[in-house]
């Protein structure tokens, strides 16, 4: 029994939605039209496909097992019919890029980009999201994001990696602050209560933790919070110390009355990167975007394209 490409379609968006009416507004198609492409679906594969887990639907056995080869099955359709030869031209391409990043790395290359595209491909739409979990990397490897912005300590061997610059973490707190005042000492750094901001603490490793562990030091965190906004709108209101990288807290500078303080321990800069997945690789208009988004990022010497190995 031959099955109908638009079939396919559906079915990826099915078991990466999880519900027919995401599904259906994602495909902007009626959700009957969505219900009665899963009933086809169903018939033609002998199997439920997904089946309801609480408030949501999660796929099967047998759909975990078709949802990694239909999407490859579909990119590479994707290509065909695009032609492989054919030129790749940013003014008339319209073209949806999911794009998953911390707050503090959108706001790196963000401006510059979106500028870029209104010139370049004003027809590009970009969705920008958080890391959604606690390996993003998998995220990317499920196809559900066509690419990673981040400081990532290992990769995959099918995930590419390009550099797009280098920082590192300082030290942020309100002037007019009672007891620090353009420097931090080792002693205050003991005594002061701090903020830490989840998402951005992951997706650079949390090295302040990792490190004072090895110092045999312990941070006294009096606020935990996941927005890297709302973090800045305290340390103005209070004497909390806020560890951030340093282009995060420059962007605040220029806008708030905050100190930039160098931090007091010996710790290791670190790169953020653009990941992206094998599968995706060759694709003109990925391939185009992410060469204007590393065109809209301050170089750095430790910039490279390359296929990261599993281990370093």
């Amino acid at each position: 029994m031959r099955l109908d490409l638009n079939l396919l379609v559906v079915l990826e968006v099915l078991l990466s939605e999880g519900s027919v009416t995401r599904a259906a507004r994602r495909l902007n198609l009626a959700q009957p039209t969505v219900s009665n492409a899963l009933s086809r679906l169903r018939e033609h594969f002998k199997d439920p496909l997904l089946e309801r887990s609480g408030n949501s639907m999660k796929p099967t056995a047998c759909g975990q097992r078709l949802l990694q080869p239909v999407r490859e099955a579909l990119a590479k359709v994707d290509i065909v019919v695009q032609g492989r030869d054919q030129a790749f031209n940013p003014a008339t391409a319209g073209r949806l890029v999911r794009v998953a990043a911390s707050d503090y790395a959108s706001a790196a290359f963000l401006p510059s980009l979106m500028d870029s595209l209104a010139r370049q491909a004003p027809l590009m739409r970009v969705a920008i999201s958080t890391f959604t979990s606690s390996d993003p990397i998998q995220e990317l490897i499920a196809g559900k994001t066509d690419l990673l912005i981040g400081a990532f300590a290992k990769t995959s061997p099918d995930v590419h990696r390009y550099d797009l610059f280098v920082d590192e973490l300082v030290c942020v707190v309100r002037k007019g602050h009672p007891s620090i005042r353009g420097k931090l000492s080792l002693k205050q750094f003991d005594t002061c209560s701090y903020i830490t901001v989840q998402p951005q603490q992951s997706s650079v490793g949390g090295s302040v933790d990792d490190l004072l562990v090895h110092m045999a030091r312990q941070r006294n965190v009096g606020l935990s919070l996941p927005h890297l906004f709302s973090a800045i709108q305290v340390v103005l209101a209070s004497d909390l110390v806020l560890t951030i990288a340093s282009r995060a807290a420059e962007l605040f500078a220029a806008a708030y009355p905050i100190q930039i303080i160098k931090h007091p321990l010996q710790l290791k800069p670190f790169v953020v990167s653009q990941l992206w997945h094998e599968r995706t690789h060759l694709d003109p208009a990925l391939a185009w975007f992410r060469t204007v988004l590393a065109e809209s990022t301050p170089a750095s010497p430790r910039r490279a394209a390359r296929k990261q190995p599993s281990r370093r």
